[in-house]
């Protein structure tokens, strides 16, 4: 007579226990291991699929609620002891330990699975492989930057206006990098999806939810380049962030006039464009701040123009140009030395706020103390930006020159690392910068020439708001006894309040990602590690390459298995 076999679980296959495989009754009778119930999928809230009916059943928020199957339990005690004592138990890959040894088998991390609600908010936004390719990369001293080509056109299924059109030109800002590990690449290859949704799962959740309000706010606020999505390239294995780029003249070619005698007082026609233009990046920059993201600083090129004449914000120059500002900072340092009479003032310095400027010291790994590094980069950075632009286009050289002065000595003061009254200084340099509007605009723009000298202060909470700056620069175009248009009630705030994002900090991520990328690569991560052992079991793999494969049944996964890949590919039923 044949022996009996001990009752096991529907999933993992082994043996039920009272220690590593507990049997928990569901709702509809059946019985699953409680190991398996953990890891298995939940469709709906407090909901699980029986993994042998296959119905939805409530599952509570605790495991131990669920009755266990004590006859189950009985009668595997009982087969168990008419077994040999030479037979050995074998593990369920879902129990953590056996007899205090850990024999937990683990796939390679790069085949970790994801949640589903992770799946599904990211998946939208993966761009087909064969629809980019790389056009120009950029210099070291360029900072890298990556410019691409549309190949075919692609309109997203998921996302509105999210067309790419062929031989269109887009920017690339790198996110990140897809490693493997010297497991996973022995057996296994990631497809292009998940090499992309595994960079983005490996990084942590507040750098992800950065990215979702970049994307977002891409789509509701108008006049800014969009970002289509991610793209994965195959001969770097980098992660893209695809993103429009302007391709009609920037703010330089179409507005800036430069006179020969610059003392020369500006016409009301020439205040009226500049108030004009400067409006509309303040309703922009303002957008933004609503919805959580603050430039940082501003830089010419950001700026475009679209078919109808108004300003354009490319999103993609403003990250690229960050980068650039970071390893340019970053290659000077290392010289012990930084030139402003070189292009790195006219590239990146010009319109960038004082708190941005000793931030950008901060990640070099200049320390300051409480009292100089207290200001933190938010909306006011952008006012102060926005300021400097308006004083620029209005003063011309001269401005340049003053601000050359005023950085000279900030960076001075913080090489010298021995204290400065960084107050004081931008208090005097902004004296100046008075005395030169004052002289250009005459009384007659006071409340002009007020703002912005109040836009110019060190200290971000004393600068006036955005929309302050927008009222005054609508009064040099409409008189408010004419005004019938609706005015602003909402207050705004400068404050870096709430979960906003810094454009200009965020090329600071892709670095700090890989660091701890190849840590956890290298084992240098303990906390995944310090319960389980990360090990691939040789005998599976080499027994599916020798073709020794041992057939299961799997009615217990039906609920789980959408498909089959191999090597990465999904393979189809003809």
């Amino acid at each position: 007579m044949d022996e009996d076999e001990l009752p096991e679980c529907p999933v993992c296959l082994q043996p039920y226990d009272a220690v590593s495989a507990i049997p928990r009754v569901l709702t509809c009778g059946h019985t699953t291991c409680e190991a398996c119930l953990k890891q298995l999928p939940n469709p709906f809230p407090n909901t699980i699929r029986c993994t042998v009916c296959t119905l939805l059943v409530k599952f509570p928020n605790s495991l131990s609620s669920l009755p266990k199957n004590l006859d189950l339990l009985h009668l595997s005690s009982v087969l168990q002891h008419r077994h040999t004592p030479g037979n050995k138990k074998v593990s369920s890959p879902s129990s953590p330990q056996a007899n205090g040894i850990d024999q937990s088998v683990l796939f390679p991390s790069a085949l970790k699975s994801w949640s589903y609600e992770f799946y599904c908010k990211w998946k939208k936004w993966v761009l087909p492989r064969d629809c980019i390719s790389m056009e120009k990369v950029g210099s070291e001293s360029d900072g890298g930057v990556v410019c691409g080509e549309v190949l075919k056109y692609f309109q997203s299924d998921y996302m509105m206006g999210c067309v790419l059109r062929e031989n269109e030109h887009v920017g690339l800002v790198r996110v990140g990098t897809f490693v493997e590990g010297e497991d996973d690449s022995k057996f296994f290859k990631a497809s292009y999806e998940s090499s992309i949704l595994t960079v983005l799962y490996r990084m942590e959740e507040e750098e992800r939810n950065k990215l979702g309000i970049i994307l977002n706010a891409t789509l509701r606020v108008s006049n800014v380049g969009n970002v289509f999505g991610f793209w994965c390239n195959k001969d770097d294995k980098c992660v893209y962030m695809v993103c429009e780029k302007i391709a009609s003249p920037n703010l330089v070619k179409c507005v800036l006039k430069k006179k020969e005698d610059e003392d020369e007082r500006l016409s009301s026609d020439e205040m009226s464009a500049l108030a004009m233009l400067c409006m509309e990046i303040c309703e922009i920059l303002s957008r933004l701040h609503s919805e959580g993201l603050v430039i940082g600083f501003l830089r010419v090129s950001c700026f475009g123009f679209n078919d109808f004449g108004h300003v354009y914000v490319d999103l993609g120059e403003v990250l690229n140009t960050c980068r650039r500002l970071h390893m340019a900072v970053r290659r000077e340092l290392s010289h012990l030395e930084i030139s402003l009479k070189d292009t790195l003032l006219d590239k990146y310095l010009m319109f960038i706020s004082p708190e941005m400027l000793l931030n950008c010291f901060v990640k070099q790994d200049f320390k300051f103390d409480s009292g100089k590094s207290r200001y933190e980069v938010g909306c006011a950075s952008d006012v102060w930006s926005l300021a400097c632009l308006l004083v620029w286009l209005i003063v011309g050289s001269t401005f340049v020159e003053e601000m050359e002065c005023f950085l000279h000595f900030v960076v001075n003061a913080i090489k010298d690392e021995k204290g400065s009254d960084y107050s004081g200084l931008c208090m005097r340099w902004s004296e100046k910068i008075a005395v030169l509007l004052e002289g250009r605009l005459g009384s007659e723009y006071a409340s002009l020439q007020d703002i912005l000298y109040r836009c110019l202060r060190f200290d971000p909470g004393n600068r006036p708001v955005i929309t302050d700056l927008w009222k005054c620069l609508r009064e040099l175009v409409i008189k408010p006894q004419f005004d019938t248009g609706l005015m602003l009630k909402q207050e705004v705030k400068n404050g870096k309040t709430g979960h906003h994002v810094v454009l200009g900090e965020i090329c600071q991520m892709v670095e700090e990602a890989n660091k701890e990328l190849m840590g956890v690569i290298q084992g240098k991560d303990k906390n995944d590690r310090a319960d389980i052992e990360l090990r691939v079991d040789e005998d599976v793999v080499q027994g599916v390459s020798r073709g020794h494969v041992k057939c299961t049944e799997m009615k217990g996964h039906l609920d789980c298995i959408t498909g089959l890949a191999i090597g990465g590919i999904p393979c189809h039923s003809k």
